[in-house]
Parts: structure tokens; sequence; C-alpha cells
């Protein structure tokens, strides 16, 4: 059975990575991303800010900075400039904004657009904490446990994630139900335990559950488990939840169950996630085990995908279209997908592609295709391979073969100091197959005259 070529990775949309991690995103494209959930605020982007002593016009100014600070942090409509993020960032921070100062916390951390520092990343979020801000409160307890730009510390850590958990943090709850479920000879903490977790599941919000399960999945600041974060994914999706739905299918992807894998994709893509939506075409186009190839629901979810699939994606599409089965042939689907791939291909890429097609390396031979991306690569300005394509042209299984114009170019090949045997042989037998007419209409115009007239008068075709 093919087996599925399949990046993990291809999550499609996204916003800044040194603020978030990243995940698949409904209505994004470009494979490979999602707005994702701030690592410090679980689910919550939008936690409003703690009432403080600050006047209105600080307010304002804090607003107004935090917003401007957003426009470069995420690159919107702007190039994404992370030092500027944090200088504005700063400023929200100094007018006594906990927000701004947790978003400050995790640029120190990471090290994005400042200088790294745990030891001013921990201060920011102690700041934030101690103004009640509840995403700092759990950012807090995790930099005690983890012992990052502080001394570790198990009792703090316990206070601070527990107080986030009271005050709804949806990360912390998990952190806080999981340490009294472990209790196990305590059954006033199972209970406890149980609650916490209980009811984040009943009232936690899609996003919030795939942020559980994805923390769980990649051990960001919950212990790695996989069976936990499917667990997670699952409540998740069970809502709706579709960058849940496309996670699952990458965990079953990852066990090899790839039956499941195929199911939670699909699920996904009947949602509109484009990054779901390729991979469900691509295990339908390449099978797997318990997966057997439908080239039917292959064009069909190809198709979706094309806008941000890769060039082999609309490579295969062409293919399919032309050559698949009769109830998805259409050959002007087909000559517009080869129009999208060969706008994006490189002309080393496009040689390669016509030498695998042209010879049936690895692939059916398919002398039109091959001869269509020949000609593409030349007409993009590569004329190292003037010579091969001239003997394709002069071939009579190629749909647009002409060799009048064949000769003209092979004719000076062949007088190449450096001719090829190959190059001297199919100007022979090509003479050989022509009339008279033909040759002296051929003659009558030199090699490069007669490839310039071509190229301006055809263009890359299966039709």
């Amino acid at each position: 059975m093919a087996h599925l070529k399949f990046r993990t990775s291809i999550l499609v949309g996204g916003l800044c990575s040194a603020l978030f991690f990243m995940t698949a995103h409904a209505q994004q494209q470009n494979a490979e991303t999602v707005p994702a959930v701030s690592a410090e605020s679980s689910a919550s982007e939008s936690a409003s800010e703690p009432a403080a002593a600050v006047s209105a016009e600080d307010k304002d100014k804090i607003a107004k900075l935090i917003q401007e600070a957003e426009v470069y942090l995420y690159g919107d409509h702007v190039p994404v400039d992370l030092a500027k993020a944090a200088d504005l960032y700063s400023q929200a921070a100094a007018l006594g904004s906990p927000k701004a100062m947790m978003r400050l916390s995790t640029l120190y951390r990471r090290g994005s657009g400042v200088e790294q520092s745990s030891e001013k990343a921990f201060e920011l979020a102690k700041a934030a904490a101690e103004k009640d801000y509840v995403p700092a409160m759990a950012a807090l307890g995790f930099f005690y446990s983890d012992g990052t730009g502080v001394e570790k510390s198990a009792e703090k850590a316990d206070y601070w994630l527990e107080k986030a958990a009271e005050n709804g943090h949806k990360l912390a709850r998990v952190v806080t139900g999981e340490k009294y479920l472990a209790k196990t000879d305590d059954p006033q903490a199972q209970a406890k335990g149980r609650f916490l977790i209980d009811t984040l599941l009943e009232n936690g919000s899609p996003s919030e559950l795939y942020t559980i399960s994805y923390s769980y999945g990649h051990g960001y600041r919950l212990p790695k488990d996989e069976d936990k974060a499917i667990f997670w994914a699952k409540a998740a999706a069970k809502k709706g939840g579709v960058n849940a739905m496309f996670y699952l299918g990458e965990c079953y992807w990852n066990r090899q169950d790839y039956p499941q894998a195929l199911s939670w994709f699909e699920k996904a893509a009947e949602k509109g996630l484009g990054a779901a939506e390729l991979q469900t075409g691509r295990l339908y186009r390449d099978g797997a085990q318990g997966v057997e190839p439908d080239p039917v629901k292959a064009v069909q979810w190809l198709t979706k995908a094309a806008p941000y699939a890769r060039n082999d994606d609309l490579l295969s599409l062409v293919k399919l279209y032309q050559t698949g089965p009769q109830s998805v042939r259409s050959r002007d689907q087909a000559q517009k997908y080869l129009d999208i791939y060969i706008k994006k291909a490189s002309t080393s890429e496009l040689q390669n592609e016509a030498d695998r097609f042209w010879n049936g390396t690895g692939v059916r031979k398919n002398f039109n295709l091959g001869g269509a991306l020949s000609l593409a690569a030349i007409q993009k300005g590569d004329r190292s391979q003037v010579c091969e394509f001239a003997m394709r042209l002069s071939q009579p299984n190629w749909i647009h073969f002409d060799p009048v114009t064949a000769y003209s170019i092979l004719n000076q090949c062949a007088l190449d100091k450096n001719a090829t045997d190959e190059v001297k042989q199919a100007f022979t037998a090509l003479e050989n197959r022509m009339s008279a007419e033909q040759i002296q209409k051929a003659q009558e115009i030199d090699g490069e005259e007669a490839l310039n007239n071509y190229l301006n008068s055809n263009q890359p075709s299966i039709k």
C-alpha cells in the first residue's frame, strides 16, 4: 500500500510563535496555523485586567499601547516586529497594566524581541500576579514549579496554581485537580480533584479543552501523556472543536491507526479546516494500512485544499483529473491545476518532473504531461535542456509534437561538438521519418528562431 506523505507539522494560519504555541485553525491557510491560545493564559487571551488604581487617562494610554503592540506582535498588516512590541508592552507595564507585564514576561522568557532573561520574566509575572491577574497567577505557579528564574518551590507553585484554579484558569484547574486525584488515600482530596476535572469537562469551551490536550501531547506545562492528550481532545471534539479533531487525527496517525486518523481528519475537513482537507485528500489518494485509496474522494478534498497545497499535491491533482477514473476526469480541471503548478514550481523542479513523467521514473509514463512540463521550464527561462526538449518534440506520442520545429533545433544541436550520441541518433531517426517537404521547410529556419517561434505560439498544455 502506498505510504502517505504526511507532515505532522502541517498546520494552517497563525500567530507569533514567540508568544503562542501553534495549532490548526478552520479558516486559515498556508500550511502549515491558527489563532492559538496564550501559553500562560490557557484558553483565554481575553482575560480582563483586574480593577486597579489607574487613572482613566492612563487606562486609555494602556489600551492604545497594548493594541499597537499586538499589531507588531502578530504582524497585522505590518511586518512582525517583536522588539517594537516589547517596547510598547514595556510602556504599558510601566503604567500598571498586568496584562502588558504578562506579555512582556513571555517575551523575556522566550528571548523574543528582548534579551532572554528568566529572572525578568519571573519578576514581571510576579508583579502581574500580585495585581490579581489570573493568567499571571498560573504562570507564576509554573515558574516556581520549574525553577525558571527563581528557586524551585513546590509549596509556592501549589499556592499560585490553586489560586489560579479557584479563579477559573483552566490549565491550573487540571494541574490542581490531578494533584488532588493523586492522593488516593485522601477521600476529600479525591472528591476535590474530581470536582475540578468534571466541572472543567462540563463547562470548558472546545478551545480550552483542546489547549489542555495539546499541553499533554507536547509536554507543555503538563507532563507529556498521549493517552490524556487524546482524552481531552475527544472531550473538545465532542463539543465541536475542529482543532481537536485535527489533533486527534495526528495522534492516531502517530500510533499508525490510519483508519482512525482518517476518520478524525475527515471530520475536521467537513468543518472547513484547510489542513484537514489536505491530509484527508492525501490519505484517500495514497492509501495506508487499513485505508484503501479512493481517487474520487482524493479529488474532492485535494481540490478544496488546493489554495494551500504543496506543489506535489497540485501535480497529483493534475494526474487525477487527467488520468484518474472516468468519474473524475476533466481535461479542463487538469489544465487549470497544471497552470497553477507551473506558476509555483521552479525551473529545476519542472525539469525534474518532466524527466520523471517522460521516462516513467517512479510514475506511469505520461508523455503529454512530461512534454508540457519540459516546455514550461524553457518558457520560464531554463534553456539548459533545449536539445532534450527538441527530442521530445520530435516524438509523435506527444500530442503537441512538431517535427519541423524539432528538426530545426536538433539540426543545430547535432552540430555542437559536445552533442551526445543520443541527440545525433534522435536527429537521424527524425529525418528518416520526415517528408522531403518537411525537411526543406525545417532547413529554411535556424534552431534558435524555430525555438522562439514555438515558444511564442504555444503554451504548456495537456489538452
